[in-house]
């Protein structure tokens, strides 16, 4: 339908009086405007937003209307939010791009990636030009990375850390979604708790473990080991601390040039479950799309533990095992053997007038010396002394 420009009139005329247009002019919404600009004015007229044009709470009106795609428009000024709703000043939104200028950057070779969630992300944002991703048509974009378990993607929707993002060193992860800092500014220790996400329990006196707790907790702490010397930048929303006494963020750092943020990588990957806890909606839209993409493949948590983030550890069904190889048969326990005493062959008895040089034989012993000749016997064993001379190339046989 074709959009009234009444509205932006309207508005203008107000704020160009001083006075608030909402007096004349409720129950607005983004189909009421032609352009994002037009929507952003009245946003910007009265940040508290009560027709609810801004969804995601990023400060940025009607993101889908034509001039939107991710930051307000060049011709109005961004304000910040009605003090009255935060407790402390609001960090002002990241500048972002729309995810095309992001993933153009992207190349369609498996290589360039370190995670198979990351280039998942970037083939299911054009299959046709990463197509190269998916050589095998299945849908499944390098399955040979480092599955979700082991890697994740970056940010793709922005391209740097938000502007008044609060600087803090990661000092020690509790679960899923806290963990502990230092605040650069104060030296303060804090304990963090991300925004919009809930990953499943493992401290909570009042409820028993769930399925998959152990395994986000430990997914948590690979995603902070890699920011470089352990610094995360805190983005603040409207609510600054939970009721126990949190700190509630968005936790971004940059790697080689991306941009992560940890709430969205817990989510995408499937670790964290996303929930809204009024009234921050920062980046909401991100999270949901996150989520979307976690459910769609079954990532982490979801594969564990039949699709769900509230399954007793108790009812965790059994994991499918890896191929194993056939169990050895145990040889029976070693025993040291016991000396062997040389078989001994039966003895003849002793025969009269027999030297024992010829064992086996009947030789008469000297004197008289005989030689082979003398005797009727020949290939017979010797042994020392030979006192007849019958060894003659000492090789133990008599008489060869």
């Amino acid at each position: 339908m074709r959009r009234c420009p009444a509205i932006v009139l309207l508005v203008l005329a107000s704020l160009s009086v001083g006075g608030s247009p909402f007096a004349s002019a409720q129950n607005l919404n983004c189909d009421d405007f032609s352009s994002q600009g037009e929507a952003q004015a009245v946003l910007a007229a009265d940040p508290s937003d009560p027709n609810g044009l801004d969804g995601d709470s990023d400060g940025i009106a009607c993101e889908s209307l034509p001039g939107g795609g991710g930051q307000p428009s060049a011709s109005v000024p961004q304000t910040q939010p009605d003090p009255a709703t935060v407790t402390e000043p609001r960090a002002e939104p990241a500048t972002v791009t729309e995810p095309v200028n992001q993933v153009e950057a992207s190349t369609g070779a498996c290589a360039d990636y370190d995670a198979q969630v990351w280039a998942q992300t970037v083939y299911e944002s054009d299959e046709d030009q990463f197509a190269a991703l998916d050589p095998d048509g299945d849908g499944i974009a390098c399955p040979e990375l480092p599955d979700e378990f082991g890697g994740f993607a970056p940010t793709l929707w922005a391209d740097e850390i938000p502007r008044g993002a609060e600087e803090a060193t990661v000092l020690d992860v509790g679960d899923g979604d806290t963990f502990d800092v230092r605040i650069a500014s104060n030296d303060q220790i804090e304990t963090v708790r991300l925004y919009q996400i809930d990953t499943p329990e493992t401290r909570d006196p009042n409820d028993p473990d769930e399925c998959g707790g152990a395994e986000a907790t430990a997914f948590l702490e690979l995603v902070l080991s890699v920011a470089p010397e352990s610094t995360l930048y805190l983005q603040f929303d409207r609510t600054q601390y939970d009721r126990f006494d949190r700190r509630l963020a968005y936790a971004w750092f940059e790697l080689d040039g991306d941009v992560y943020l940890v709430n969205e990588v817990m989510v995408r990957n499937g670790f964290a479950e996303h929930r809204v806890y009024e009234p921050d909606r920062r980046h909401e839209r991100r999270f949901e799309q996150a989520a979307e993409f976690a459910e769609e493949h079954q990532y982490g948590v979801l594969e564990l533990c039949e699709g769900r983030f509230d399954l007793p550890l108790s009812e965790q069904p059994v994991a499918a095992q890896e191929p194993q190889e056939p169990v050895q048969q145990q040889e029976p326990a070693a025993v040291d053997p016991q000396p062997q005493q040389p078989v001994q062959e039966p003895q003849q008895p002793a025969q009269t007038g027999c030297d024992p040089s010829y064992p086996g034989v009947c030789i008469p012993p000297a004197p008289p010396d005989l030689d082979c000749g003398q005797v009727s016997y020949s290939g017979f064993a010797v042994v020392p002394p030979d006192p007849h001379g019958f060894d003659g190339d000492g090789n133990g046989v008599g008489c060869e």
